[in-house]
């Protein structure tokens, strides 16, 4: 057996520095050591998909779009990375059409990514068919993401009053024993199907389960606030419409002092204020409750 080149042995010292680096975390070191890879051999299979996994896992997606773009092969051999780059970039159309060049090998992540897909076309009945089709055979999912996302998708399709039987379905008995994300969108469908009392304690389980969750990864108070933000404005809006104006007008400031709520908290609480507003007033209290309901 002939010995190693020069040249194969640095790739092999940087394949392994890559792996090294990126058990630690060390995505940068990561970085540098792909591309050096790829400036020795700018079509090596390994070393690319390397590094579309590092720009995809860091949240750089237009960096990986621009990489699987930059040429044909590239586009061919990766064709489920090219797929989920022009979703998370908001191509949601050329995403979904890209699809079908997905493989076989691939089956399972292609029909997760076109259940997103048609959820964020507003294509809510083909996206409950599409999650459907996840959880029974061959696919056999059984992911907290895609329960919460088919409940979503039942929320959005305005079937909440379904949700409780679909879930039975999937072998989900209990929301409030599944996570975080599915027990607020079962609590979202009840809010939308105007079962407000369920929607409360609902929530209220919620949070319950958050803090537990938030808590034992290690987050602190004022983070685990941050990410229950959304759930909190929630139960200041339910409050609000059973005219608690004092408990809504509490838990709506608390959303709103935080540093950082996502934008939905933010929207939440902003609604949450008109209607407080108009809760003051009873003769505007339905009409500001009708406009909260088409945010």
């Amino acid at each position: 057996m002939s010995a190693s080149s020069p040249a194969e042995v640095e790739q092999q010292r940087l394949f392994t520095e890559v792996d090294g680096s990126l058990k630690r975390g060390q995505m940068r070191k990561a970085e540098r050591a792909l591309d050096e890879l790829l400036r020795m051999d700018p079509d090596d299979p390994d070393a690319l998909g390397a590094k579309l996994f590092l720009l995809i896992d860091t949240a750089r997606t237009k960096d990986a779009l621009d990489l699987v773009t930059s040429s044909a092969g590239h586009r061919s051999r990766f064709p489920f990375e090219y797929a989920y780059c022009l979703y998370k970039e908001g191509r949601i159309d050329d995403a979904l059409q890209q699809l079908d060049n997905v493989p076989a090998q691939r089956a399972l992540d292609r029909k997760r990514l076109e259940g997103q897909l048609y959820y964020r076309l507003e294509r809510y009945d083909a996206c409950i068919a599409t999650y459907k089709e996840l959880f029974a055979a061959p696919y056999h999912e059984d992911s907290v993401e895609a329960k919460a996302n088919l409940v979503a998708a039942y929320v959005a399709a305005g079937k909440s009053e379904e949700i409780p039987a679909v879930l039975a379905d999937i072998g989900c008995v209990s929301s409030q024993d599944e996570s975080l994300e599915v027990s607020f969108n079962v609590a979202c469908g009840m809010i939308a199907s105007g079962r407000m009392q369920d929607a409360r304690e609902c929530l209220l389980k919620t949070r319950r389960i958050g803090e537990e969750t938030l808590f034992d990864e290690g987050l602190e108070d004022d983070e685990v606030a941050e990410e229950l933000a959304g759930v909190d404005a929630q139960i200041a809006y339910v409050d609000a419409v059973g005219a608690d104006l004092e408990a809504a007008t509490e838990g709506n400031r608390r959303v709103l002092d935080l540093d950082g709520p996502d934008d939905l908290a933010n929207v939440v609480a902003a609604a949450n204020g008109v209607l407080l507003q108009a809760g003051r007033d009873a003769r505007d209290r339905k009409g500001a409750q009708e406009s909260l309901r088409r945010l």
